[in-house]
């Protein structure tokens, strides 16, 4: 006989308001081979702006265990306020992105031939700057005005090997789906200072 087994999945979200609900697309339980594919999955409805769902399973005579969540938004957008950015070595350089809404930023690095890499996260609501703990040269911090809001990520002394491709994004999507983080991108060309003996003037060389 093919071996089966019962999944549990409960799902929740962050910032549901009354009215708002959520139910699986199929009966509770759900029958499989082992081995074999399956997909869950659950519908919702929600007044919400922001909306966090998360994935649990629980065995029999156990606890919840937290899987993966995703985030979810109602026509939230985000864009880089520069596709390119030129900078010399040592002086900081601001990268800046304008969004309509969100509850949480993050910041990405990407290298040539590597994967996006996480740098920093923060939420809308934060008045005080946030320093990300991959370097501590680079932080984060919300801008507002009446018309724009802006997440910025400053890079204090930044170094010809700070040279790369930086994302602004409104929820994890490195981890998944990465088409909408490369529509947010902006590519950082820090400058070389060298000293030319001839002319006796300072000048830059790319070196990105």
């Amino acid at each position: 006989m093919d071996r089966c087994f019962l999944i549990i999945i409960i799902i929740m979200g962050t910032g549901l308001v009354s009215g708002d609900s959520i139910e699986p697309d199929k009966e509770k339980n759900v029958i499989t081979n082992e081995r074999e594919t399956v997909k869950l999955s659950c519908s919702y409805s929600t007044t919400s702006n922001d909306v966090w769902l998360y994935w649990y399973r629980q065995y029999p005579n156990g606890e919840l265990k937290f899987l993966a969540y995703k985030g979810a938004s109602n026509g939230d957008t985000i864009t880089p306020d520069k596709t390119e950015e030129f900078a010399a070595e040592g002086s900081n350089v601001t990268l800046s992105c304008r969004y309509s809404s969100a509850w949480s930023l993050l910041w990405y690095r990407q290298y040539p031939r590597s994967a996006p890499e996480f740098l920093v996260l923060i939420v809308d609501s934060a008045k005080q700057a946030q320093t990300s703990d991959v370097d501590h040269r680079l932080s984060t911090k919300i801008r507002k005005t009446e018309k724009q809001n802006h997440v910025d990520l400053i890079i204090s002394f930044p170094k010809v090997s700070d040279s790369a491709l930086y994302y602004c994004a409104l929820t994890p999507t490195v981890t998944g789906n990465t088409t909408t983080l490369y529509k947010n991108l902006t590519k950082l060309c820090v400058l070389l200072n060298r000293l030319e003996h001839i002319t006796s003037k300072k000048t830059m060389f790319l070196n990105c």
